[in-house]
């Protein structure tokens, strides 16, 4: 279809295409690519949260209380943010056993994944705020125990970049 910006127009110099508006049509995809990933992850992460606080598996530790422990991981040419707590167990739970608990959740579409893991830490850091502070007010004291130093990991576990 053509476009007015010239994208499917021919070239009047060169008789070959012209690129559609310097590839603004690509970033506007990406950013709203990106937009769509980062609701879905919130809204996977608000009800992880709001789950392990119905029904009492929070894990407390003096002030402190443990409901997500959020990490990235890359999988492929992809970067998830996954829970490490495992509300079951009552405890954050190695990166090979939050991977595989993860999984069903990011084969089914219910984790998306990012371009790069600064993107995936970026949203992380726009989200989590709203999910932990929204819950209660009257719940000082509930934070996530995120130790930002162990944000950007890469290393393999079982042939898995984690």
């Amino acid at each position: 279809m053509p476009n007015h910006y010239g994208g499917n127009e021919p070239d009047p110099f060169s008789g070959g295409r012209m690129p559609d508006a310097f590839g603004a049509s690509r970033l506007a995809q990406a950013a709203d690519q990106s937009k769509m990933t980062e609701a879905v992850n919130e809204s996977f992460f608000t009800n992880f949260h709001k789950n392990v606080l119905r029904r009492g598996l929070e894990k407390r530790e003096g002030g402190d209380v443990t409901t997500m422990r959020i990490a990235s991981v890359g999988l492929g040419d992809k970067t998830y943010l996954i829970p490490l707590f495992d509300p079951e167990v009552g405890e954050v739970v190695p990166l090979p056993r939050a991977i595989q608990n993860a999984m069903p959740f990011i084969r089914s579409g219910q984790l998306q994944g990012y371009g790069s893991v600064d993107e995936a830490e970026a949203s992380r850091r726009r989200f989590y705020g709203r999910i932990v502070n929204n819950f209660d007010p009257s719940a000082a004291g509930f934070r996530d125990l995120i130790n930002p130093t162990d944000t950007a990991f890469n290393r393999v576990v079982g042939g898995l970049t984690r």
